[in-house]
């Protein structure tokens, strides 16, 4: 028995010799025993509107929705229809041509022939809607002679033919210049100065007409007293006027106004003249006595 434990004991120095080491020896004196922290993990609450978001590895990529919205269709701007007025009878309206707002070169020119080339003129003219008894009218300047259409039977006490009248100082004088007419028996009145309306005798003239004339068109040219005449037409509203021009002196021969074709008014400057009279012949002065 003892000699067993005398072998154990010098197995056991043997073995000290040879450097075995021990697990106390593997272990460094300073380092202290590792105690294992356990934290306690607690989940986190989600918010309500926080979406729980799942592992990468989980979710997969998927392509962006395209929502298509539907198509509309174009609107377009219901037309609107007039109504009709219903008449009990129908009723036919002429048509109204629309008038040139600005007059052609053509026609401007015609029209400044009477401002170019005229310096007087005479004309015989009736107020009369029939032409009856038409008086002859001499012009130059502002002086207008019109000698008066002899009528018959004719009283030689009051009796005058020819009426001188001064646009620039509306004024007017009567004479009796005929000495077949106004110089009989005992009776001369040639040299008596008679008192006469100036408004009574007072028309308005070719030239004024032709200044009514503003957006007119050439109708075409026409034959006018064996004068080469043009014939332009003017609308205002429902009114037509048609006016004929000479066409070397551009003064208007003939004037006439309708509407609804039905003629309003006539003028007619027959046996014109042009560029022919003197002062004398529109003017006459008055003796001193």
């Amino acid at each position: 028995m003892k000699q067993i434990l005398i072998i154990v004991v010098t197995l056991m120095f043997l073995l000290g010799a040879c450097g075995t080491k021990t697990v106390e020896d593997a272990v460094p004196l300073a380092a202290e025993p590792v105690k294992e922290q356990v934290q306690e993990v607690v989940p986190p609450v989600p918010e309500p509107t926080t979406p729980v978001q799942l592992p990468k590895e989980q979710v997969q990529e998927q392509p962006p929705q395209v929502i298509q919205e539907p198509e509309q269709e174009e609107v377009y701007p219901e037309e609107v229809v007039e109504e009709e007025e219903v008449s009990p009878a129908p009723v036919v309206k002429p048509l109204i041509p629309e008038s040139p707002t600005k007059m052609s070169p053509e026609l401007r020119d015609l029209l400044s022939n009477a401002d170019q080339k005229v310096k007087s003129y005479k004309y015989m003219y009736s107020i009369s809607k029939d032409n009856r008894y038409p008086h002859t009218y001499f012009v130059k300047g502002n002086y207008i002679k019109v000698k008066l259409f002899e009528v018959d039977p004719y009283y030689i006490e009051n009796y005058y033919d020819t009426v001188y009248l001064d646009a620039k100082t509306k004024s007017g004088r009567g004479f009796c210049e005929s000495k077949s007419r106004c110089a009989i028996r005992d009776v001369d009145n040639t040299e008596r100065v008679f008192n006469v309306s100036y408004t009574d005798y007072r028309v308005r003239t070719p030239y004024e007409f032709l200044r009514e004339i503003t957006h007119a068109e050439i109708i075409g040219p026409e034959l006018i007293e064996n004068r080469q005449t043009v014939k332009v037409r003017q609308y205002d509203g429902t009114i037509m006027t048609d006016f004929w021009l000479d066409a070397n002196y551009g003064m208007p021969r003939r004037i006439v106004v309708t509407k609804d074709d039905t003629v309003l008014t006539a003028y007619n400057f027959a046996d014109m003249t042009f560029n022919a009279l003197s002062d004398s012949d529109v003017w006459r002065e008055v003796k001193k006595e």
